[in-house]
């Protein structure tokens, strides 16, 4: 004990650091699940070691304490979960400072969520934390499965230091209040709520969450830099993003061309995109188009454009004149058809993921695509890194072509 209390205090933090493993980086905000299960043992395994050596002696509890409440981390919320980290973070309040990173997933089965009473203090609980908030909360609020989405937002609020922030909510069925709800209200003084460290965002809610609602959260997050947004519903040209932003994932979400357009008007560097919802040729034209105006600055895109390779579409990825990444579907691509996706890839192109979206490799459609690369490399007299996806070597057009050439 004497020899870790003598290390120097950045050792000593590197070798907490090896009991709970590595932050994740920002741009996991972008996966389905942030930590596989075996991490999450980890994690939870390292942080009870931490919390153990935190109570050895005073110098050992103010070296950890920030770290062991750094990211909070609740993969099955309910309300048992939100109350305990509320009042903990009341009664201690150094605690919350020290918290930036906030991954919250709520619990998706309703019963569940019902069986879990709220008793009478906890209800007086919250209503001190609501009106010390400025905020106004309807009297009948723990009635409602929405409570735990009640909870969760006061968690949102009170982590003001939290620069990465994961958020699911429970579906969204039946009867049911518009989130943030209460960032929308006119008559309350709201203006202490706010996400100035805030950097990386992604929300979720089965059922669609609308632009409209988590706009007062974007509204007063003056520094986001990504913002993932998963079955989000879009429902006018009024809606803004940050100047902020740089990398934009909507996951899911059904957005027109000119709607996407008044969304970003603002954003002047953007460099990362996914848009993951395949439409008609016509309509996928009208949103590349709509992209291009982003071209300065886009680096990397996700997209997928399922196009027939016997139609002729004119996709404008040239217009990307600045491009680096692309991942897209195999489908799309077709030696001598009419999607000429390949011709139409920007010569700054450096990376090329494909996405089979279906069960095996057709030998027919490789050997397009790789007769496509080899006709490619020779007129550009560059080679593009290629990836297909779910493979660990890169693609090699070369072997693909003499195996089927066999």
């Amino acid at each position: 004990m004497e020899s870790l209390l003598s290390l120097p205090l950045e050792i000593t933090h590197q070798i907490l650091t090896e009991l709970t493993g590595p932050d994740p980086e920002p741009r996991n905000i972008s996966s389905e699940d942030q930590t596989g299960s075996s991490n999450n043992d980890r994690l939870s395994l390292g942080l009870s070691s931490m919390a153990k050596l935190s109570r050895t002696c005073r110098q050992l509890h103010a070296a950890i304490e920030p770290r062991l409440y750094r990211s909070v981390h609740i993969p099955q919320a309910g309300v048992p979960q939100l109350l305990s980290l509320l009042k903990s973070w009341s009664s201690l309040p150094h605690r919350v400072e020290y918290t930036q990173r906030l991954f919250i997933k709520a619990k998706q089965h309703s019963n569940d969520i019902y069986r879990e009473a709220i008793a009478d203090q906890d209800i007086i609980f919250v209503s001190t934390l609501v009106e010390e908030l400025g905020l106004q909360l309807r009297s009948d609020w723990h009635e409602f499965a929405w409570r735990v989405d009640v909870l969760t937002e006061l968690v949102m609020f009170a982590a003001r230091n939290a620069q990465w922030m994961d958020i699911s909510f429970i579906p969204k069925r039946g009867i049911y209040r518009g989130s943030f709800d209460w960032l929308s209200d006119p008559n309350t003084d709201i203006g202490r709520i706010r996400f100035d460290n805030l950097r990386h965002l992604r929300l979720f809610q089965q059922g669609r969450l609308t632009m409209d609602e988590i706009q007062p959260v974007i509204n007063r997050s003056s520094g986001l830099q990504s913002l993932y947004l998963d079955t989000i519903h879009f429902t006018g040209h009024h809606n803004r993003l940050p100047a902020s932003l740089t990398a934009l994932y909507l996951s899911r979400c059904s957005i027109s061309p000119s709607i996407f357009r008044s969304l970003t008007t603002d954003l002047n560097k953007l460099r990362d995109l996914e848009y993951d919802i395949s439409g008609r040729p016509r309509q996928m034209v009208l949103m590349m188009q709509a992209i291009s105006e982003h071209k300065r600055t886009l680096k990397s895109l996700l997209m997928y454009f399922h196009l027939d390779s016997e139609l002729e579409v004119d996709m404008p990825l040239y217009a990307l004149d600045n491009l680096e990444s692309l991942t897209t579907d195999l489908q799309s691509f077709g030696l001598g058809g009419g999607s000429r996706l390949m011709a139409l890839l920007p010569a700054s192109l450096r990376e090329l993921r494909v996405v089979p979206f279906i069960s095996g490799h057709p030998r027919r459609q490789l050997e397009l695509f790789a007769a496509e690369l080899r006709a490619r490399e020779e007129l550009m007299c560059t080679e593009l890194i290629v990836q297909i996806d779910g493979q660990d070597s890169k693609f090699d057009y070369h072997r693909v072509l003499n195996s089927f050439a066999e």
